[in-house]
């Protein structure tokens, strides 16, 4: 049998009338240290994390400076977004994990943020859907 211990658990919240696994994470210039909390939607579907683009003025960056990248949505659209240096900030009972990540900012709308694969890499993430809680163990 195997077993994994976790030393974070959360409960899903509720969005749109359903619950989801959400955490609220601090996005951080690393070069700077301005940040900002931001609600992220954990999406194992997703290789790579994506933000929503108008929160990076909040931490002193600059949308068209990142290096060029495109995704597809789950309806087959193509959106530009850019990549950027950036420090993800989970916080649990005052004490501070912080993730270096190349995080994708979107330059259209999306509907909301995900934290995919990428960070799914830096962390053990176990999801008890049945309680509606997920867990978390940082493995770096």
């Amino acid at each position: 049998m195997i077993s994994v211990n976790y030393s974070l658990e959360f409960n899903y919240r509720i969005y749109q009338d359903e619950l989801f696994p959400v955490l609220t994470v601090e996005v951080r210039n690393p070069v700077n240290d301005e940040s900002v909390e931001q609600d992220a939607f954990l999406d194992c579907g997703a290789a790579r994390s994506i933000f929503m683009g108008t929160i990076l003025p909040m931490v002193g960056l600059t949308l068209l400076d990142g290096e060029e990248w495109n995704f597809q949505t789950n309806d087959g659209r193509l959106v530009e977004a850019r990549i950027h240096p950036i420090q993800i900030v989970l916080t649990e009972d005052g004490t501070q994990t912080v993730f270096d990540l190349p995080l994708a900012f979107s330059m259209a709308d999306i509907q909301r943020n995900l934290l995919g694969r990428d960070f799914f890499d830096r962390i053990q993430v176990g999801f008890r859907e049945s309680h509606s809680q997920f867990f978390i163990e940082p493995t770096g």
